[in-house]
């Protein structure tokens, strides 16, 4: 797949990929989310979320296995394309939002390689990117896109860098002159289209830089406490308020 034939506009390094799974392979990964337990999942203030590859941290990542659908997904990402064989994807986030939640404008910051895949299943949402913390509370979105389901988001670069992006929480999106993904959607959407939300799930997608070998766990109280430190911290940044993810310590 030649990525560049999906860039969208608005900014220059967004690429949106309609149906990148078929209706059978989104509904597929649907089945497997709904099997997964509930202890699975970790309850935040504005979804609740799965964590799949490790815990990212500044001190490096411990990897662990992950399901054979995240697996799969990873997989199908590099064979497109997205992704290079050498720089494989090696962190999934499992996201659900209810109707009109969404996650604050934020940056990913430096623990990932600066490239993002987001997977979109079920219900629509308006992702959109500002240029700076100050524009996201006063000024307007300088580019937004429509994430229908089954389709592919990936950003780098400029976007991912330099820009902040959140979903705003509403219960319907407005299509606007900024979302550029609008001449891919079809005739059903148009500026001005009011799009209903329901319940969300996304995987987010993408490379921790930092990795320590797994056989470097000494399974100590110590050492178990600290790791558990880390997914608190880690979990504490994922979105719930204006931020870029680095640690406080």
């Amino acid at each position: 797949m030649e990525l560049d034939k999906f860039r969208v506009g608005g900014l220059a390094s967004l690429f949106y990929i309609p149906n990148f799974l078929t209706e059978e392979e989104g509904a597929a990964i649907l089945r497997r989310v709904s099997m997964m337990p509930e202890s699975s999942w970790a309850n935040l203030k504005r979804r609740r979320l799965q964590n799949h590859g490790g815990t990212p941290h500044p001190d490096g990542m411990i990897p662990s296995e992950v399901p054979q659908f995240i697996h799969a997904v990873m997989d199908a990402l590099v064979q497109a394309g997205v992704f290079k064989e050498e720089e494989r994807p090696n962190h999934v986030l499992l996201n659900e939002y209810a109707r009109g939640q969404g996650i604050a404008p934020h940056q990913d910051g430096p623990l990932y390689m600066p490239l993002v895949a987001i997977l979109s299943l079920d219900g629509p949402a308006l992702l959109q990117f500002w240029p700076s913390l100050h524009a996201t509370k006063c000024g307007e979105a300088v580019a937004s896109v429509l994430c229908l389901s089954n389709s592919l988001l990936v950003f780098n670069e400029e976007a991912y860098e330099s820009h902040w992006h959140g979903i705003v929480e509403r219960g319907a999106d407005n299509i606007e002159h900024h979302t550029c993904n609008l001449h891919v959607l079809g005739d059903d959407y148009c500026v001005g289209t009011a799009v209903e939300r329901g319940r969300r799930i996304s995987l987010t997608v993408r490379r921790v830089l930092k990795i320590r070998d797994g056989e470097e766990r000494i399974l100590t109280q110590e050492a178990m406490e600290e790791e558990k430190r880390k997914e608190r911290w880690w979990l504490s940044s994922r979105g719930e308020e204006h931020q870029i993810f680095q640690p406080s310590r």
